[in-house]
This record gives C-alpha cells, sequence and structure tokens, in this order.
C-alpha cells in the first residue's frame, strides 16, 4: 500500500522540497501552507500521515488538531515538525499528536526530515502503526 502524506508548512520552501523528496521516494504527497488548506485537502484526500508546523496560519497546528478531533472518519498519524520558537501546543491536543521531530533549516536536515517522514510513512499503513514508529525514533 502506498503511504499518502499531507505536508503543512508556513514556508512553502520547505512545503515543496519535503514534497519532492517524499515524491521521489514513491509516497503521494500534497502540501499546503496555511491551515484552511490543510482542512480543504483533507476533504480531498484521506492521509495516512499529517505533518504540522505548528506555526501554519489561518488556524494554527492547534486548529487543525481540533478539526481532526471532531470528525471521526480522519485518523492520520500526526507528526509535528518543531523548531526552536515554534509556538506551543495546547496540552489538551497533545494525545492526538503520534510524533515530535525537528523542522529541517538546511539541506542536510531537509534529507534527515525526509528519512523521518519515509519511515513515519511506510509505518502508517502498516497495522502496528503507532508501535513500531515510537520503537524506531526511541
Amino acid at each position: 500500500m502506498k503511504a499518502s502524506v499531507l505536508i503543512v508548512d508556513h514556508d512553502p520552501r520547505i512545503a515543496d522540497a519535503t514534497r519532492r523528496c517524499l515524491t521521489a521516494r514513491g509516497c503521494h504527497v500534497v502540501s499546503a501552507t496555511t491551515g484552511l488548506q490543510c482542512l480543504e485537502q483533507l476533504t480531498k484526500m484521506e492521509p495516512s500521515v499529517v505533518v504540522l508546523d505548528p506555526d501554519i496560519l489561518w488556524g494554527g497546528a492547534d486548529g487543525v488538531l481540533e478539526c481532526l478531533a471532531w470528525d471521526d472518519d480522519i485518523h492520520p498519524m500526526v507528526v509535528i515538525a518543531n523548531s526552536p520558537g515554534s509556538k506551543a501546543i495546547p496540552e489538551r491536543y497533545t494525545d492526538r499528536i503520534d510524533l515530535r521531530i525537528q523542522r529541517p533549516d538546511s539541506l542536510e536536515s531537509l534529507v534527515r526530515f525526509a528519512n523521518q517522514l519515509e519511515a513515519t510513512a511506510v509505518w502508517s499503513v502498516s497495522p502496528n502503526r503507532a508501535s513500531a514508529v515510537q520503537d524506531w525514533f526511541e
């Protein structure tokens, strides 16, 4: 099964570079740069992984997490891509987050970021997804 990933980042360059990296690795990837675009994409596709930058505009990552909590039909693995100084995610949404990783800030870290997301995407379509991903990154 081919993994699908929705990348949501306030910087379109990071969203596009990550999309290109993961597409080259065989994932179906769509990107968005705002919370509203993210919610629109969620109605068009059922991603196995959603990667959220906490600093996205129009609702922020917490707004997207709130909408995901309301929708019983959408259950993607949620990855928060943090960077120093990122907006904090309210405590009430932490149980909805499956993984936190460092947002890329260089070409080298972009490759590491893509590697982590590729592993997450592959496991997101496996039956034991949550435990497999936690074991890999611990």
